[in-house]
């Protein structure tokens, strides 16, 4: 990305590249005809429409001065030279981020591990019965990867890189898609680095920087990024993703595939024979993939009979219910009044008619046919988000408990990633383009290293703000030749260079290191450790231990409701929390994070853990050092104190 933002520059101000004038000219703030707007993937040689390039002689014409042209000015290259190089671009940034900022753990090695044999829990654990059931690609992917190299960092470092990587291309490629320019997808990304969609957020968080629970991000971005492949005919890519999306993220093929099946019917009259056959096995290809996958969690899946203490046989209907209603923020009902639902639909559509409007002025039938799928994409998510979360809160019964699973409220998020390529590409349109884009660039590159949490509170009201004002406050005149190219090197090194704290609890630390030591002298390979709900060691991933249970545990039960009787007797057997009684929760919410929960813990006496212990069948216990058990201590840390219940 920096080696971009050099060749830019340095084409733009030095001269030294000699190319023929139709090469040289940028045009980046100058929006060509639509005769000359390069989509799809054909090549330019044999496609009419597309810009065509005659190269008289090698040595006219040298190699390396086509470069800038293909990464940022796209002249004389097909849309997916521009995505490719592009790709390229933000993966080795990507990549760069992850060198200078360390590895954070990743959630999908929690069921890797357990998938590979590498840590085994008793039979009927919630743990054992859920994970060996989630049909989830990438989880199977990384338990391939640890029987041949378990080092959890080298595994989640590839998470992280890939995490990076779609929060910035899924950006930038919808804008050439949009804008019809690469220049456009590369400012889209960096103003995506502010994080700023994340204030459109709903119900379940958005981030840029990786953090533990990715597989939420993996499958929206992925969706968007299939959405586009489509909309750009590239039916092989984007053909084998839909087909393969419900083992990346299952319930995105609620509003995916019947956009794609909508989309694809009304195309299917300009798409040509060789078109449809490729797509139609590209899809099957991916099916396929999902079958496979299907099959091996059928020949892998534990047959062994339950055993005590997990052979819960009693409701389990009561337990969801009352977690549902008192702490899962997820499935709460929609707060109208937030941004994410109520500032979010009215700018996303608003900035898409404005779109759709500007291209039949400008005669742009290719872009118009690209926003109204965008168009349509957002209005089956916003469809999806009302009537799934009416369907939630007010049935009960089969499709109301498949609309809990799916969680209606965060598909808004599908639409909150194309706000910021909406908005650049509708500022790329207006003759002071770079009237709206240098401040914007500006303002990220000197606020993302001292208050980057207030970019993400007000920025995207200066971008989609910027977006209204370059379309309809009527300016006569044209700004051009400002140094956006420069502007792009400083907040690439900002976001790479800039502290950024996940947590050291998402990281292996030499506190670490020594707690394994500790483990491996002192007890067997799969003795489980009792963890806190408070706080989130994620002690599995760092030791290869069971975890008896965690908070994450708890949540386990709103994908597969019939573990919700056993993870309730648990929770009140473990940390006081009991769910089958309204009036022992209070009023409100209930945080299982709170000082409440954590009061209870720590007021367990040691016959009580002894009897939890017997019960359970774990000796090990691991708490905050500033939170001391009435326990043995078997290892202490400057943040963890493992305890041993004799």
């Amino acid at each position: 990305m920096l080696a971009l933002a050099a060749i830019a520059a340095f084409k733009q101000f030095s001269g030294l590249l000699r190319i023929r004038s139709e090469l040289a000219e940028w045009g980046v703030f100058e929006r060509r005809p639509a005769s000359k707007t390069l989509t799809g993937n054909q090549n330019p040689d044999d496609v009419a429409g597309v810009v065509e390039i005659q190269f008289k002689k090698a040595e006219s014409i040298p190699r390396l001065a086509l470069i800038p042209d293909l990464l940022w000015s796209g002249n004389g290259f097909s849309t997916g030279w521009a995505l490719c190089a592009g790709a390229l671009a933000w993966l080795t940034f990507s990549a760069i981020v992850v060198l200078a900022h360390g590895v954070v753990l990743d959630q999908d090695l929690v069921p890797a591990q357990i998938i590979a044999g590498a840590v085994h829990y008793p039979p009927g654990h919630p743990h054992d019965v859920f994970y060996h059931r989630v049909f989830n690609l990438p989880s199977y992917l990384l338990a391939a990867l640890w029987t041949v190299w378990p080092n959890p960092e080298a595994l989640s470092g590839v998470r992280n890189w890939l995490h990076i990587f779609l929060g910035v291309f899924v950006p930038y490629a919808v804008t050439v898609l949009v804008a019809g320019r690469p220049c456009y997808g590369h400012i889209a990304a960096m103003l995506a680095l502010s994080n700023a969609a994340r204030k459109l957020q709903g119900v379940y968080p958005m981030t840029i920087y990786p953090g533990f629970d990715s597989d939420g991000h993996f499958g929206e971005y992925s969706s968007v990024l299939i959405v586009a492949l489509l909309l750009g005919r590239f039916w092989k890519s984007g053909g084998f993703l839909l087909g393969v999306l419900p083992a990346i993220h299952p319930t995105m093929a609620a509003v995916v595939w019947p956009w794609a099946f909508v989309y694809l019917w009304f195309h299917a009259g300009r798409m040509q024979r060789s078109e449809k056959r490729h797509l139609l096995v590209c899809i099957g290809l991916g099916l396929a993939l999902c079958a496979a996958l299907g099959g091996v969690m059928a020949a892998t899946a534990p047959n062994t009979a339950v055993q005590p203490p997990y052979d819960y046989v009693g409701d389990s209907s009561i337990v969801y219910r009352n977690f549902e209603e008192f702490t899962d923020t997820h499935r709460r009902p929609l707060p109208l009044s937030t941004y994410g639902y109520s500032f979010h639909p009215l700018i996303l559509f608003t900035l898409l008619g404005l779109l759709i409007w500007k291209t039949y002025t400008d005669n742009d039938d290719v872009t118009r046919r690209v926003v109204i799928g965008l168009a349509g994409l957002s209005t089956a998510a916003w469809v999806y988000v009302a009537a799934g979360s009416a369907l939630m809160n007010a049935y009960s019964g089969g499709l109301a408990s498949l609309a809990r699973i799916s969680m209606p409220g965060r598909f808004s998020n599908l639409t909150a990633i194309v706000v910021i390529p909406l908005s650049v590409a509708l500022i790329a349109r207006a003759r002071t383009a770079a009237l709206w884009i240098v401040p914007l660039l500006l303002a990220q590159a000197a606020l993302m290293p001292v208050h980057h949490v207030f970019l993400e509170r007000i920025f995207i009201l200066a971008i989609t703000g910027a977006a209204l004002a370059s379309t309809l406050i009527p300016f006569r005149f044209a700004v051009r030749g400002w140094p956006v190219p420069v502007l792009v090197a400083p907040i690439a090194l900002i976001f790479i260079f800039r502290p950024i704290d996940s947590g050291s609890a998402f990281r292996i630390t030499p506190e670490d290191h020594n707690l394994n030591s500790w483990l491996r002298a002192n007890t067997a390979p799969d003795e489980p450790i009792l963890t806190p709900m408070a706080f989130r060691p994620e002690l599995q991933v760092k030791t290869n231990h069971p975890v008896m249970m965690e908070g994450e545990t708890v949540y386990l039960m709103t994908y597969m409701p019939s573990l919700a009787g056993l993870i309730g007797e648990m929770a009140r057997d473990l940390y006081g929390i009991d769910y089958t009684d309204k009036s022992k929760l209070g009023r409100g919410r209930f945080n299982l994070r709170s000082g409440r929960v954590m009061s209870a813990w720590q007021a367990k006496t040691a016959s009580e853990w002894a009897d939890s212990g017997r019960r359970y069948r774990f000796r090990l216990v691991a708490s905050p050092t500033i939170i001391p058990l009435p326990l043995t201590v078997g290892f202490r840390g400057a943040r963890w104190t493992l305890y041993v219940i004799e």
